[in-house]
């Protein structure tokens, strides 16, 4: 062609390597599962701020004077119409000259034929897969060349990045938070807290792509928001249920073991993997699962996007149903709660926190945002709800804070409701029961943290106290007024243990004292005992007394409730919890009164024992054992153990017998170095959900 120079060709592209392995260490993604595939098939994950390189093979020695490179990055699966806004282009490179692009690329160095360019994808850029495209021209020549790179490559949040809204300061806490695959989530109830080991398994096989369908196919984000961490974790509490666009979860707390029959029991599963897995394959939702398995995935699905995330374990949880910032519950003349009126509370409810920053309200409300997948109440999404708003009661903070505060803060009020006349007469409040001992792991520990000061003020302080006026205030109901405590010659205590092994019998005592000096005092007394879902819903009753008493002037009367195991074991509910209550009249003053208390039975742990010394590549023998603590023998036992790596399932052969050891014995073979941690879990028939767990470290291969 006229005016060429035919002297030298037109540079173009022969080969690009993403460096892979160099990095994927340098981005701390090396441990993504796309990343440890056979050579020519690994794909590269890069933090979103921090640059990256690519080595490329010209088809002749780079000349800086002649050559110009240009490369434009591409939103896989963007349309055309979205090519333009969601494109980003460099200007032409020059070594040693960064490009004006709102993504920034130079030549970091080139000998002969061979070329290192540094990317560094903008600290805002879009969460997802990208495409490649290298544009090569040389001066002199009319005709340019274009070079598509087969593989994509992946942009995901940085919390090392400064100008990242997700940027968390300290490094023990992004190791925790973004890094850590194994975990502890707290259950049970406040007098009995006990927490069960979670495998995240955030890098394992299929949970990046499967996060990343969530949010393209599943919840189908704007793509202009998907580099918006308000909007991908609002999505993603979003994504994690059914209620929501066939979400990966099917929420499930009946308290009949047949409605579980097509599916998994909640307390079946010891980790995400599996469950995102089955979902990614089959696009319908996974069965079944409650409060903690669903924290524990919508965990595994933020740190899989370089999202700091936690699950937190809130005890004596609020579920204000009438949007007024208290509890209210109704009792019958029988002291039984009236469901279809009542407000409940959960024993224990299990959410998520994520960090991140605000923009959209104001640098106060940064730090910890609470986000939630269980369905609770429609829409069936929460969050993100700043925790800083929550502790204020600046309930018009976006997003749900109202509905987090009763959770943590609000007033329980027990009502007695007369049906004839259709009134209600507030018999008791409790302004220090809701939001107890709110708990996560703590940072490189495997122990509780509590962080109930971060959403509440200390119980009864007069800065909680005016909180809570606050809420009143701004809630739909803004005239409410409580119970002032007269004189009350009669004080009511219940008295149990909390330390009881399944299979054990227990006892209730309620202790009645007459305080007065003179008068001789009658009470009437209901003492019940009633099987309990951890969500608040009344199962079976387990034992009841009524009885009257006659107590003298300044004396004590105690009544007994004996409660065997033959009694409990057919109404146990799966997490072994009871309702303990008692509703008592003393005839001479007309006054009634009510308490309850809720109780879990314990169950074993799980040990876990290592054979030898763990090293990489090398086979270690593991066994782990529990005693039977029914009286009655487990048949068609299984063990259940997870891990790094590691999904393992263990029938056993023969019935454990009453006090007798289940026993496991396998062998794993580890592939990471450093700290790691095995879960286990048993069920069966007659007993499920024994859970533990076992931390050690896999020493470099010899």
């Amino acid at each position: 062609m006229k005016g060429e120079n035919h002297t030298r060709s037109v540079l173009t592209i022969v080969h690009v390597d993403y460096c892979v392995a160099e990095n994927a260490k340098a981005h701390r993604t090396s441990r993504y599962e796309v990343s440890n595939r056979p050579s020519g098939e690994a794909l590269l994950v890069v933090r979103r701020g921090q640059s990256f390189v690519l080595d490329l093979t010209l088809s002749r020695n780079y000349d800086p004077a002649i050559d110009n490179i240009s490369m434009v990055f591409t939103y896989n699966g963007a349309k055309k119409s979205w090519h333009r806004s969601f494109d980003v282009t460099s200007n032409e490179l020059h070594s040693n000259a960064t490009s004006k692009g709102i993504w920034q690329t130079i030549v970091e160095s080139y000998e002969g034929n061979l070329l290192k360019i540094k990317v560094t994808p903008a600290a805002d850029a879009i969460i997802g897969k990208w495409l490649t495209e290298i544009d090569t021209k040389t001066q002199g020549f009319e005709r340019a060349d274009s070079f598509n790179v087969k593989n994509p490559f992946y942009v995901i949040f940085n919390p090392w990045c400064q100008e990242d809204l997700v940027y968390l300061e300290n490094e023990s806490e992004r190791q925790e938070y973004v890094m850590e695959e194994t975990g502890l989530i707290w259950q049970n109830n406040v007098n009995h807290m006990t927490s069960v080991p979670w495998s995240y398994a955030q890098f394992g096989e299929d949970i990046l792509d499967c996060t990343l369908y969530l949010i393209t196919n599943v919840k189908q984000v704007r793509i202009a928001n998907r580099n918006n961490p308000i909007a991908i974790t609002r999505n993603l509490s979003a994504a994690i249920n059914k209620q929501n666009d066939n979400g990966v979860l099917w929420g499930n707390w009946s308290e009949r073991k047949e409605a579980y029959s097509d599916g998994k029991f909640p307390s079946h599963w010891v980790g995400s993997q599996k469950i995102l897995q089955q979902y990614y394959q089959t696009k319908t939702p996974v069965k079944y699962g409650q409060c903690w398995v669903f924290a524990g995935v919508l965990t595994t699905v933020c740190r899989a996007l370089g999202l700091p995330c936690r699950p937190v374990t809130n005890y004596e949880s609020g579920h204000d149903s009438e949007n007024n910032s208290t509890i209210d519950v109704y009792l019958d003349q029988n002291g039984m709660r009236i469901k279809n009126m009542s407000d409940s509370w959960w024993n224990f409810h299990v959410w998520n926190e994520v960090w991140m920053k605000r923009p959209d309200l104001s640098d106060v409300y940064n730090g910890w945002q609470v986000i939630d997948a269980t369905p609770q109440e429609a829409p069936f999404y929460l969050g993100p709800t700043s925790v800083v708003a929550v502790k204020q009661a600046d309930l018009n903070c976006h997003y749900d804070t109202g509905f987090v505060y009763a959770e943590v803060n609000a007033d329980k009020l027990i009502w007695k409701y007369d049906k004839s006349s259709q009134t209600s007469t507030l018999l008791y409040n409790e302004i220090s029961s809701i939001g107890q001992n709110i708990s996560t792991k703590a940072v490189g520990k495997w122990e509780r943290e509590d962080i109930t000061h971060t959403y509440k003020y200390p119980e009864k302080s007069s800065e909680e106290r005016l909180i809570m006026y606050k809420a009143l205030l701004k809630s739909q109901s803004r005239s409410r007024h409580y119970l002032i405590d007269g004189f009350h010659e009669v004080k009511f205590n219940l008295e149990l243990k909390h330390d009881i092994m399944i299979g054990q019998p227990f006892s209730v005592a309620l202790k009645m004292q007459n305080v007065s000096n003179v008068r001789w005092h009658t009470v009437s007394v209901i003492l019940r005992v009633d099987a309990k879902t951890y969500t608040g819903r009344m199962g079976e009753p387990v034992a009841r007394l009524d009885t009257e008493r006659l107590i003298k002037p300044g004396q004590t009367d105690e009544v007994f409730l004996e409660v065997s195991w033959e009694k409990y074991q057919p109404r146990l509910i799966s997490q072994g919890c009871f309702n303990i209550s008692y509703f008592a009249t003393v005839k001479e003053t007309s006054l009634e009164y009510t308490n309850q208390v809720d109780f879990c039975v314990k169950k074993p742990e799980i040990v876990i024992e290592l054979s030898n010394q763990p090293y990489v590549d090398e086979w270690l023998a593991v066994t782990a054992r529990f005693t039977n603590p029914l009286p009655i023998a487990l048949k068609g036992g299984k063990f259940i153990f997870t891990g790094p790596g590691l999904q393992i399932q263990h029938k056993l052969t023969h019935d454990v017998d009453a006090g007798a050891e289940a026993v496991a014995q396998f062998q794993v073979l580890p592939m990471f170095a450093g700290m790691t941690t095995m879960i286990a879990k048993f069920n069966s028939k007659e007993l499920n959900d024994v859970n533990g767990y076992f931390n050690f470290v896999v020493q470099p291969k010899l």
